[in-house]
């Protein structure tokens, strides 16, 4: 009876640490999908109970299971140019998704207008896209053609000097 016991308890302990083991992100929801076209990709839950949403100053916090990868990452300037603009009129920059698959989104915000070149590099410093803009707008950059890896998206004044440079993966 004792063996009996023992062996009980080895297989309850077996099974609460393979399921510990075994841990995935997942969500308990009613419903959900994905779907979209070229430009628009939306994926959703329905009936997901854990959300909140946090808006400061600094930017948007979203918690809950569904969530879409996003890692922008601003790299250190290589040049002072953003410090030469009017101060509370610098070049604000947001990138969405990143890591990308098809299609960057790229929104420039500026109080005054102001033409900015804004360049697709590889990691040899190639490059591959250039387009030019006009502050405030916003933009699409299509990565579809390009290979998985590690891009850099540059932001140059007219006259070439660097204003911002962020890595971007490409999955």
């Amino acid at each position: 009876m004792k063996y009996i016991s023992q062996i009980s308890l080895i297989i309850i302990l077996l099974i609460s640490v393979s399921s510990v083991l075994c841990l995935s992100q997942s969500v308990i929801a009613a419903d959900g999908g994905e779907g979209g076209t070229a430009k628009v990709r939306i994926e959703w839950t329905l009936g997901e109970f854990a959300i909140s949403t946090l808006n400061t100053p600094n930017g948007l916090l979203t918690q809950g299971f569904h969530q879409p990868r996003l890692q922008i990452t601003q790299l250190p300037h290589l040049a002072t140019a953003a410090s030469s603009l009017a101060a509370g009129n610098q070049l604000k920059v947001t990138l969405a998704p990143n890591p990308v698959s098809d299609l960057l989104n790229i929104k420039l915000e500026r109080e005054e207008d102001m033409l900015i070149h804004v360049g697709l590099l590889d990691p040899a410093g190639r490059m591959l896209h250039l387009e030019k803009t006009l502050a405030p707008s916003g933009l699409q950059l299509d990565f579809s053609k390009y290979p998985s890896g590690l891009y850099f998206l540059q932001f140059r004044t007219q006259d070439g000097t660097p204003l911002e440079t962020y890595k971007i993966s490409k999955q």
